[in-house]
């Protein structure tokens, strides 16, 4: 992930935090965080017209969360039709996650990913 993020801050001169500890999970729950966050840089990069990316990786009490946050143009997420939010969320529900897009015109966006670990299924 930290070099997805570094390859996306090279790319784009974006300013991007990122508070990503390791936290123990499954290859399929690694591999669909990375894929989240590979699609939400892509679609910031299309579509945001940001200045500032957040990234927050933590443990919560159902699993594991992944909070992408810009601080972009923003959108009526109700309007979105692209394949990529829906891709997301069909990727989180295979695993028993889900997805929640909370966006509004001129205030940003903010992804919130959330997979229960093995533990909590």
């Amino acid at each position: 992930m930290r070099r997805t993020l570094d390859r996306f801050t090279e790319d784009t001169g974006l300013t991007v935090t990122a508070d990503l500890p390791d936290i123990e999970c499954d290859q399929p729950t690694r591999i669909a965080l990375l894929r989240c966050t590979q699609e939400s840089l892509a679609n910031i990069r299309k579509h945001a017209a940001a200045s500032q990316v957040e990234i927050v990786l933590a443990p919560s009490p159902y699993g594991v969360e992944l909070e992408i946050t810009d601080d972009g143009k923003g959108f009526v997420v109700e309007d979105s039709r692209g394949f990529g939010l829906n891709g997301m969320r069909k990727r989180l529900a295979e695993l028993g996650g889900e997805l929640t897009v909370t966006s509004s015109v001129g205030d940003g966006t903010r992804v919130l990913a959330v997979i229960p670990t093995n533990s909590q299924v």
